[in-house]
């Protein structure tokens, strides 16, 4: 069976892992090296008459390799293991080998890397030097295997380091899983993340997890800052499936800022690195049919795909009837979409706005918070010293867990004070999963004005009820359009620039008699002069729009 493969730098492939067709004992370490073409140039065997593994491999600067695994005593009647070194040549011969750990005890190497000294750092767990069950263990060397320091993270329980890697200043960042410190301690298992310094004392850890099993299986710094997780969950997995595969990204203090999870039957993460184009490879197995057997499972993430975030934004609603004046109310909602984790638990926001053109009357929960069970929902003004700008604060909401997919979360009831502008901001907008940790948000300012001048209305010729109305005119960056229609037939609502050119399609859709608006955003056209064609029943009106920012 094979653990681990690593490209070489002749463009060819390294494997470890066990054998139990050949070697000496029961199970022992097999070095695969192999051509481009995956062809074996040879191998060999490591081991004695017990069960010895090797579980990571990787190409040293002199051309050879470094194995990490587990090394099989017996001490009695009983079997015991201790984390295993072996150097070898660029033909496999083995050069000097290492154990660590005491003979009485269990220990365990997973995962090893080069680090920037010429010497190794390696992960894995200990019973032998633990304060409990088995601790993560964390194991620094030189280039010939003599241990320079070590260092165990643990508690009560059992904890385990399954993958490391060297940090851009010299540090360290493990993930694995904790019994000790998960959110119900010795009963369940949370993905751990441990950071250090260039000694392992900690500088932090997170975990990660839920009421079941959460297992991390490899973590990899990424561009930019923060890491990669790759592991599976039993915690966020939809009824159908056993295990599902879970990976997130974290900033460069472990809060998450998105995770994404694939399901089958059962599905496991095993590895996951950054690819040079800012996007992310993934590779596990996956059981399509509980009758079947496991497969191969790879995963490209695009940049794009992983950068999309959550966005808030406040969405003017229709308004029907003419605009509102001084003393009329009016309700804009706020809108949640891109939601596409479990993990999404609580929102916090506020609003800023001008209380010469608006008043606030009231903020009421929206039909999404509402969809995903039970919340605690408050509204309140705050004291500021912003001025002429008022702030509306929008306490904590709590859905119930596993909130998916796009809504309204609040609506606000507005009165018009006066006439003017009152951008409609949101500010200091959080998103938070079950753990408080930050999920990134993206948040879109709305927009009122109530204009001073004569709305511009355009009346068909043909006085079948057809009117069409623009405010305000001239345009900054955002109008209201409105239009009547009296009977029902398609309508057609369309900007075209001063050459004939379409830059807009506003509406086109089938209308019932009534009265209509539409919110159109200029923003991205220059200034200049456009004309806004309404088409119903082979009836026509045009008016014209001035842009001007």
């Amino acid at each position: 069976m094979g653990f681990c493969v690593q490209e070489t730098q002749d463009s060819g492939f390294i494997v470890t892992g066990y054998t139990m067709s050949y070697g000496a004992g029961n199970c022992d370490v097999w070095l695969i090296r192999t051509d481009k073409s995956g062809d074996t140039l040879w191998t060999n065997t490591f081991g004695g008459t017990g069960e010895d593994w090797g579980k990571c491999v990787q190409e040293t600067e002199d051309g050879g390799f470094i194995v990490v695994g587990r090394k099989s005593l017996k001490v009695g009647i009983e079997q015991k293991e201790d984390v295993w070194l072996i150097k070898t040549d660029s033909l496999g011969n083995k050069l000097w080998d290492i154990a660590y750990g005491k003979e009485e005890f269990d220990d365990g190497g997973f995962d090893i890397k080069n680090t920037k000294d010429g010497g190794f750092i390696i992960t894995g767990y200990t019973c032998s030097y633990s304060v409990g069950g088995a601790d993560v263990w964390l194991i620094k060397t030189d280039s010939l295997g003599n241990k320079l320091w070590d260092k165990t993270y643990g508690g009560e329980f059992d904890d385990r380091g399954y993958s490391v890697d060297e940090t851009e200043d010299g540090g360290f960042v493990i993930t694995g899983e904790t019994w000790s410190y998960s959110s119900l301690p010795g009963w369940q298992a949370d993905i751990w993340l441990i950071r250090t310094n260039e000694l392992g004392d900690i500088l932090w850890t997170k975990t990660y997890g839920g009421d079941y099993e959460d297992v991390g299986m490899c973590v990899q710094e990424v561009q930019g800052g923060g890491f990669f997780v790759t592991g599976w969950t039993l915690s966020f997995v939809p009824e159908t499936a056993l295990r599902g595969l879970w990976s997130f990204r974290t900033d460069e203090l472990g809060n998450k800022l998105w995770d994404k999870f694939f399901y089958g039957r059962d599905a496991l993460g095993f590895f996951g690195k950054q690819t040079r184009d800012g996007g992310f490879i993934i590779a596990g197995q996956c059981i399509i049919q509980i009758s079947k057997s496991a497969q191969v499972l790879l995963i490209r993430l695009d940049k794009e795909e992983v950068e999309e975030k959550i966005v808030m934004s406040v969405e003017p609603d229709t308004i029907i009837g003419p605009p509102p004046a001084v003393g009329d109310t009016f309700v804009d909602s706020i809108y949640i979409s891109n939601i596409t984790t479990p993990l999404l638990y609580g929102w916090n926001f506020g609003m800023t706005f001008n209380p010469e053109v608006l008043h606030c009357l009231k903020v009421e929960e929206g039909p999404f918070l509402k969809e995903f069970g039970q919340t605690l929902f408050g509204v309140g003004p705050i004291d500021n010293d912003l001025g002429d700008i008022q702030y509306v604060f929008c306490a904590l909401f709590y859905p119930s867990p596993g909130a998916t997919g796009s809504g309204t979360i609040a609506y606000i009831t507005w009165q018009v004070m006066g006439h003017g502008s009152s951008p409609l901001q949101l500010k200091d907008v959080t998103l938070a999963d079950p753990n408080a940790n930050p999920i990134p948000c993206e948040s879109k300012d709305g927009y009122f004005e109530l204009p001073t001048g004569v709305i511009e209305t355009a009346t068909c010729p043909y006085g079948d009820g057809l009117i069409l109305q623009s405010y305000p005119n001239p345009i900054r960056a955002e109008a209201m359009i409105r239009y009547e229609v009296s009977v029902t037939g398609i309508v057609s609502l369309k900007v075209y620039n001063i050459t004939g050119e379409l830059v807009a399609t506003i509406v086109n859709e089938k209308k019932a008699p009534g009265y209509y608006s539409a919110h159109w955003s200029s923003k991205t056209l220059p200034n200049g002069v456009y004309f806004c064609r309404l088409e119903h029943n082979s009836k026509v009106i045009t008016q014209k729009l001035v842009i001007v920012k």
